[in-house]
């Protein structure tokens, strides 16, 4: 079988690859054949992952970079992957854009980029506008902060420009879940009314609310120590099967270390800002690894919930919160 990276080959001195700018710019000149993404994605993984594992390199990261974007324009233009086939693609190499939630609404598809106590907004009524934006601006929305890329999307697409509001049903919905929030309201592309509280979206329908995305509710303390877990941001990719390993060795109250009780906060916390994408019935593994461990956490909380760390708690909280996300909009 042929292939265009049949010479493609790493040399490395003590952990530093010495042929990093031919390599990238090889990645960069060389036509991408079907028969090289096994290939590419399994080299672009294993470049990704080095600091999890083995730590053989010191300097893998602008080799991964230009595969990522190299691939995600391959997917684009050569296999026409579909919106959601491009986000799961995005988690994947990006994992910042676990900060945006896709919703669908009323033959529109809202990005919500999520700050945790704030939300903004942008929507389009052709997906295929997104996913052009994306091929154009492949190193952004692959390697960039999600900053940059919603920067981009905010310029590119239409935005909901939100101005503080009175709403008697929204402010019942605020008082019932103790949310001390404005209300704020906006008008989508198709002129529908639609409202954030706090990081949450909403639409309604006479006095009737339809929940988009339910905000956050988290107490102060339990934030404080997410933020303690997720400080560390060398963790750069997901691998199924390393998590599922932690956790059972975890659930089997196997002795760990701390870094490997860091990494798994990790994978736990990306499987949970996944979930909303997991909703058709794809990659069902993933959702069924995350539901072993978090049933066990809810076993414990209905048990002896003092054995649960505050960080236990939270994740357990916006897994919960998920959970009805996706009933929401099943609805």
């Amino acid at each position: 079988m042929s292939s265009n990276f049949r010479d493609f080959k790493i040399e490395s001195v003590g952990g530093k690859i010495q042929n990093v700018s031919s390599l990238c710019s090889y990645i960069k000149n060389t036509n991408i054949l079907p028969e090289d993404i096994a290939y590419l994605e399994s080299l672009r993984n294993k470049l990704a992952n080095d600091d999890l594992y083995k730590d053989v390199y010191t300097n893998e990261y602008p080799i991964v970079d230009v595969l990522q974007e190299k691939l995600l324009v391959y997917y684009i233009t050569k296999e026409n992957f579909e919106l959601s086939e491009i986000i799961s693609i995005l988690e994947v190499y990006n994992k910042s854009f676990s900060s945006i939630d896709v919703v669908n609404h009323d033959g529109l598809t809202y990005f919500v980029f999520d700050y945790d106590t704030d939300i903004e907004v942008v929507c389009l009524n052709d997906p295929k506008r997104f996913i052009e934006l994306v091929k154009n601006n492949a190193n952004t929305f692959a390697n960039k902060n999600i900053s940059s890329a919603f920067s981009i999307m905010r310029d590119a697409l239409y935005e909901c420009v939100f101005k503080e509001d009175i709403d008697d049903v929204l402010s019942d919905y605020a008082n019932r879940f103790n949310i001390d929030y404005p209300i704020y309201s906006a008008k989508d592309m198709n002129g529908n009314k639609i409202y954030k509280l706090k990081n949450g979206l909403f639409t309604k329908n006479g006095n009737e609310l339809f929940t988009l995305i339910t905000p956050t509710l988290v107490d102060k303390k339990d934030n404080e120590q997410m933020k303690v877990v997720n400080k560390n941001k060398k963790y750069k990719s997901f691998d199924l099967n390393e998590f599922i390993s932690l956790r059972d060795k975890m659930l089997d109250s196997e002795l760990v270390e701390e870094q490997d009780i860091e990494q798994l906060y990790y994978q736990v916390r990306y499987l949970i800002n996944t979930m909303n994408r997991r909703t058709n019935g794809e990659d069902e593994e993933y959702s069924e690894a995350l539901d072993v461990y978090m049933n066990r956490l809810a076993q414990i909380n209905d048990i002896q919930p003092d054995m649960l760390s505050d960080a236990d708690k939270s994740l357990l909280n916006d897994y919960n919160k998920n959970l009805q996300k996706i009933v929401t909009r099943a609805a």
